[in-house]
């Protein structure tokens, strides 16, 4: 056990090292295991404060519906290079969406308690699932082209014929002419097929080679060239071997926008007449750089709450998502929605009453950190949703009245999810236990892709743990029991591929203290190890 008698509790993987807290790799079970570095998450990978837009302010004077002056201030602000449009505080309606193509626009209410939007019930829709009252980085009309180009269309630069490790900060190009410090590329490796024939299954078997969905793929800017080594400006969290695939360097296709957000809101949906499912979101980020919500509270969520679709470098901070309109599937009732998004990071945020109050899915999903969050009373568990996402973290991650995280093999539940969960850690959760609306709520259940792994440390409280569950049919799985030490399943014949270590104190022993395994946020522990001091949460007065 990593701790001293009366000292503070902390885990073999990241103990206390010559005056701060390190990443370890540890050797059990017949395996190493070590955590990723999830501090290169979110708004400009935690570097800046969010916010960070032109001067340029244009207030909203106008009243009753706002969403043409609202519309028109952007048009003004983004046209011109950036800027803040600012929605006093004041009770207003919003009709119809709004659109931000446009890079370094920041739209800003006075506050989620002071600039409050009401959304009626016959608000206009014109893309009914890919849209929000705020619709960031594409025109919503152009419901044909997805902003998502740069995963696939950019050109390809160069191969890579050496293995890139885990946790890499450089690669190593065949021909790295074509590419220069600053650009914009994209590291990718199609789904090869003994990988997609491990990991899925008939029907809707996943697709190897060609489809970007199932692909190694991530978005990094380039730092320094020296010879044939590129360097990037983030690690990689999955290891490439050409061996495998085609390992390719694309440039984007320049479509991406960058550095736009919301802030200082609430807004409150009527709900949607009876005749159809409920449409829409509060905000929509898609194919977004560097983008934010803040201090954003959503109220009866038509489908979504706060939703991302392809993006990178994400935060959402301070808000919360609370009670949806429908909880019937088929992909409605999503508090905080992560598709296809990576780098990003959603921090001290509430999701309630929702079907999945956190949910994030596709395998482009990778590098996503949720911390210091609560998640109440759902109809179905936070969870990795579909195929393989991996540096997933929940840290310091809260559930009460009903709520479960799930991170295993959905069989082919939402058209051929399967293995949901490549790899993922849970740091310092806290859980009630209560089951609530769920069948298993109050429940962890990992068992990741037996290409992968988890990670389980320090659960406290009553909800209970589960090791090798299976979805479709529903097999409980084994109960990892209490204990302070590193341990693996019980069954013998289960793949061991989720180390737990200080599982639940007070049942059978205590911990020294009341405060947890220490750091109590991994996060931002590693966070502080890389940029100290971090920056403050948003820009000073403009």
């Amino acid at each position: 056990m990593a701790h001293s008698p009366g000292g503070p509790v902390t885990s073999r993987l990241f103990p206390f090292v010559d005056g701060h807290y390190a990443i370890q790799t540890v050797n059990f079970a017949g395996r190493d295991w070590r955590f990723d570095d999830y501090s290169y998450a979110g708004y400009f990978l935690g570097q800046q404060s969010l916010g960070s837009v032109p001067c340029n302010v244009m207030t909203v004077s106008a009243t009753g519906d706002i969403s043409q002056a609202v519309q028109d201030a952007i048009n003004t602000v983004g046209t011109a290079g950036g800027g803040i449009v600012q929605i006093p505080a004041g009770t207003f309606v919003m009709g119809s969406s709004v659109e931000v193509p446009y890079n370094n626009v920041s739209i800003e209410g006075a506050g989620s308690g002071q600039t409050l939007i009401n959304v009626p019930s016959n608000y206009i829709f014109r893309d009914p699932r890919y849209e929000g009252v705020f619709t960031f980085g594409r025109a919503i009309a152009d419901f044909a082209h997805r902003n998502e180009g740069w995963v696939y269309r950019g050109p390809e630069v160069s191969t890579v014929s050496t293995v890139v490790n885990r946790g890499d900060l450089l690669i190593t190009a065949d021909n790295p002419s074509g590419i220069n410090i600053g650009d914009w590329i994209v590291l990718q490796q199609y789904f090869w097929q003994p990988l997609v024939d491990n990991n899925s299954g008939s029907p809707d078997h996943w697709v190897p080679n060609t489809d970007r969905l199932f692909s190694f793929s991530y978005l990094r800017q380039v730092t320094a060239i020296q010879g044939n080594s590129v360097f990037i400006d983030a690690p990689i969290p999955w290891t490439l071997d050409p061996a495998n695939n085609r390992i390719v360097i694309r440039l984007t296709d320049g479509k991406m926008k960058e550095n736009v957000g919301i802030k200082g809101m609430t807004f409150s949906f009527a709900n949607q007449p009876v005749t159809g499912r409920p449409s829409g979101a509060a905000a929509y980020f898609e194919g977004v750089r560097n983008g934010w919500a803040y201090d954003v509270v959503v109220n009866n969520i038509p489908r979504f709450g706060l939703y991302s679709q392809t993006c990178a470098r994400i935060t959402f901070l301070n808000c919360a998502v609370q009670q949806a309109q429908d909880y019937g599937g088929d992909g409605y009732g999503y508090g905080y929605h992560c598709y296809a998004t990576q780098n990003a990071l959603i921090k001290r945020c509430r999701g309630e009453d929702t079907r999945h109050n956190f949910l994030s899915q596709r395998a482009l999903t990778s590098m996503l950190v949720m911390t210091q969050c609560s998640s109440v009373n759902a109809t179905e568990p936070d969870e990795t949703h579909h195929s393989f996402e991996h540096a997933i973290l929940w840290d310091k991650h809260t559930q009460l009245n009903g709520d479960s995280i799930y991170g295993l093999n959905r069989g082919d539940e939402s058209t051929g999810a399967y293995e949901t969960l490549g790899s993922g850690v849970i740091w310092n959760f806290s859980g009630d236990g209560v089951k609530g609306r769920l069948s298993h709520g109050g429940e962890i259940h990992f068992k990741p892709s037996p290409d992968g792994w988890g990670v389980v440390i320090g659960v406290d409280g009553a909800h209970t743990v589960w090791d090798n569950t299976s979805l479709l049919p529903w097999v409980q799985g084994d109960q990892v029991l209490a204990s302070p030490d590193l341990q693996v399943g019980p069954d013998p014949a289960a793949l061991h591929n989720v180390l737990y270590e200080w599982l639940h104190a007070g049942v059978g022993w205590a911990w020294s203290d009341s405060c947890g395994v220490q750091p109590d946020s991994l996060y931002e522990t590693l966070l502080t190890n890389r940029i100290d001091p971090p920056p403050t949460d948003f820009r000073g007065p403009c």
